[in-house]
């Protein structure tokens, strides 16, 4: 991916349903590597309550990994179940 930013862009302009549902996956699935922040931001806004959590869980690990202080900042702003937040708040 060469420009996360754009992409986020693009599937966040997409009409909702499946399609957008799809690409965001995606989207988060490939930024998730180079751009966990991005990745995440993307992955909150997922319908899907359990694909959310698991997107958004799969960016925290990457994020908590290349740049913890952001990520632990990001943290308590996020709308995210108190459980997760409170298992990546003690990392």
């Amino acid at each position: 991916m060469e420009d996360p930013q754009r992409a986020e862009q693009w599937v966040a302009s997409l009409p909702a349903g499946p399609f957008r549902e799809n690409a965001i996956a995606s989207y988060v699935d490939a930024a998730s590597n180079w751009a966990p922040d991005l990745a995440a931001e993307q992955a909150l806004t997922l319908a899907d309550g359990s694909v959310r959590t698991q997107k958004v869980e799969m960016c925290l690990k990457r994020w908590m990994e290349v740049d913890p202080v952001s990520a632990q900042q990001w943290l308590p702003k996020a709308n995210l179940p108190p459980n997760l937040k409170n298992r990546y708040r003690h990392m």
